[in-house]
């Protein structure tokens, strides 16, 4: 029922993944293309916003992208799809979002999604906070708050692990390695 009526907060099937990883051109005002990234992954899909516009790959630097490697990120399954005992799954993603264990160090219903990055060692909710000019903005982590099938991990305007529906205005920090 949750799917149906709000969609998934699983990664591995996510419009936010799937433009993050894509190079593809924006499509043309009147274009009766609805879009070169997107691609419907569950029955439960609906179309993004911002459908039409260029994946986030597209115009970056021909030599940085040329430098950027693939890397599997470990992310933890919503309860809805656990199922024969899997806890998580693994992706191979050029651009990613960080995990609630990358970010604060702690486990994601009881998953390690890999280990805490050393950027964010040692450091207090003041440091997470990200802003748009002078505004303090949410940005969304890649796991899911497992309870609901529509809440995705994110880091709050404080700094502070939360969650909220992936329907919100939140901003991505995005990751990469080269």
């Amino acid at each position: 029922t949750e799917r149906n009526a709000y969609g998934s907060n699983r990664w591995k099937t996510s419009a936010a993944r799937q433009w993050l990883n894509s190079d593809a051109a924006p499509v043309p005002d009147g274009s009766e293309v609805v879009s070169n990234w997107y691609t419907r992954q569950t029955v439960f899909d609906r179309l993004p916003g911002g459908a039409k516009l260029a994946g986030y790959l597209y115009g970056l630097d021909p030599e940085l992208k040329a430098v950027i490697c693939p890397v599997k990120v470990k992310t933890a399954l919503p309860d809805q799809e656990r199922i024969e005992g899997a806890t998580y799954e693994e992706t191979e993603d050029t651009v990613w979002l960080a995990s609630m264990t990358e970010v604060y160090g702690s486990s994601n219903s009881d998953v390690a999604e890999g280990s805490q990055l050393e950027y964010w060692k040692d450091t207090t909710n003041a440091a997470k906070i990200k802003y748009q000019g002078s505004t303090a903005r949410r940005w969304w982590l890649r796991g899911p708050y497992s309870g609901y099938a529509s809440h995705v991990r994110l880091v709050h305007t404080s700094g502070a692990l939360n969650n909220y529906s992936a329907s919100t205005v939140s901003g991505f920090v995005p990751g990469l390695c080269i």
